[in-house]
């Protein structure tokens, strides 16, 4: 995936690891995502949901058996700044009138 981040009149391209790549950085540890996530304590589909949507800690767990920074493997999910681009809690609803 290419996403564009700007940065004043700066464009720096992310092109993240894809999902087949992480799978088979995975398999080459030795490891399937399954067996991962039931030997950290998470249920069976737990990693594989971290290759499709955002799962701060599944992401680097599969970073740290790889050996690589969650970001290096997602950085359209990081910041420029490392941290992650997502906003934390419930979306604060607007009041009704």
């Amino acid at each position: 995936m290419n996403t564009k981040i700007y940065t004043g009149e700066i464009v720096f391209m992310c092109i993240g690891w894809s999902k087949a790549d992480i799978k088979a950085a995975i398999e080459k540890e030795g490891w399937s995502l399954r067996q991962l996530s039931l030997s950290r304590g998470y249920c069976a589909g737990a990693m594989q949901s971290a290759l499709h949507r955002p799962y701060p800690k599944a992401e680097r767990i599969i970073a740290e058996v790889i050996g690589e920074s969650p970001v290096n493997i997602w950085p359209e999910r990081y910041g420029v700044d490392g941290k992650p681009n997502r906003r934390r809690g419930r979306p604060v609803r607007k009041p009704e009138l």
